[in-house]
């Protein structure tokens, strides 16, 4: 069934030029469901209406193509996704008002921030948090912990705030929008790589804020490590994986560009999951390999592809994760380096640093309590 998904999710990104054949009640209801798993709702739904036009065109009606009741539920997600987009613009642009009212410089980061890169097919992208990174104005010198103690002390005197972590602080802007304001974009768990990763954000930082969203050069970078991060974290799922997508999608690279990015990814020690990523992108949703950063790894690349049908987005769906209320920091944790260690021959630098980045990172942030 993931590969009649996949055609469907390739046929709404443009990129599957193959009739499909009919499909049974079941296997729409598993398609619909494995699109709600992955937030990619919106755009395969596009792909249903190409699928749909292409069976009209042979002479078979829309009733008998996918069942009535699964393709309005579709259609209504569909419209409240676009709804919710709407909104979540006009709060952007009133959480960035709000920290310049501060005295902060701002962009917006991920979210509706790279919609702009799926055309037509923005509005069908499924928003979920207002991302924001914010640093303050003409202060380009502060360090990470100088920038987080002004975000902090700032949003706690105006709002109810969750707890802080090392990269964000998050908080109810208003009803159903939840906003995390960045002191910086993210984090590696290994310490070298982390202290490349802060200076080169450092660096892109005065560039990054002269617009109202990063950088389509600054998120070729940073939306494929955000994707890397949150493979040790929570989890990945598709919706991620098509965000990049159209990041590469969006403008060919030149020789000279696609060698530099790949030097700082390697620097980063993100090399191999690049490869990994590059053969999911060009052999599963069929991106032309004129876009791709390296030479695809199959190997690695379905090894990571069968991880995030498994576990959805953010690994919501993973059912080898214990989400019981009651269990204690201690057992979460244990939980939590079991399931990376899966990957410790594929990242062992990351996997690895891992245990002893969140030991450290509680300890880190008793100097920020509020």
């Amino acid at each position: 069934m993931k590969n009649i998904f996949l055609d469907i999710l390739k046929l709404g990104l443009g990129t599957n030029d193959i009739t499909l054949r009919a499909l049974s009640e079941e296997e729409w209801d598993i398609v619909f469901k494995t699109a709600v798993k992955q937030s990619l709702i919106g755009i395969t739904f596009t792909g249903v209406q190409k699928h749909i036009d292409i069976l009209n065109n042979e002479g078979i009606l829309e009733s008998e193509i996918i069942p009535t009741k699964i393709y309005l539920k579709w259609l209504g997600l569909v419209y409240m996704i676009s709804q919710q987009n709407e909104k979540t613009d006009t709060y952007s642009k009133e959480v960035q008002a709000m920290l310049h009212d501060g005295g902060f410089e701002t962009c917006i980061l991920k979210g509706r921030g790279v919609a702009r890169y799926y055309g037509e097919l923005s509005s069908y992208r499924q928003s979920g948090d207002i991302d924001i990174w914010a640093w303050p104005k003409d202060s380009w010198t502060l360090n990470h912990d100088e920038r987080m103690r002004d975000v902090l002390q700032f949003l706690r005197a105006k709002y109810k705030c969750g707890a802080p972590t090392y990269h964000n602080i998050g908080f109810m802007f208003a009803k159903d929008i939840f906003v995390e304001a960045h002191y910086t974009p993210s984090w590696m768990f290994s310490p070298l790589h982390n202290h490349r990763l802060q200076k080169w954000f450092d660096s892109q930082a005065r560039t990054e804020m002269q617009n109202d969203f990063s950088t389509l050069e600054f998120n070729r970078i940073y939306i494929l490590l955000h994707i890397y991060r949150h493979l040790f974290g929570e989890g990945i799922g598709l919706r991620q994986i098509v965000d990049y997508y159209f990041v590469l999608h969006y403008r060919k690279l030149t020789g000279g560009e696609r060698r530099q990015t790949m030097e700082l990814l390697r620097w980063l020690g993100a090399g191999k999951f690049t490869a990994a990523l590059m053969w999911i992108l060009h052999r599963k949703l069929g991106l032309s390999a004129d876009y791709l950063l390296c030479e695809p790894d199959e190997n690695e690349g379905a090894f990571l592809l069968s991880e995030v049908l498994q576990a959805g987005n953010f690994g919501h769906y993973d059912m080898r994760i214990d989400r019981r209320r009651n269990k204690s920091k201690f057992a979460v944790f244990s939980m939590r380096i079991r399931r990376n260690f899966r990957w410790i021959a594929h990242y062992p630098s990351e996997v690895l640093w891992c245990p002893l980045w969140k030991v450290w990172h509680q300890l880190w942030l008793l100097r920020f309590k509020g």
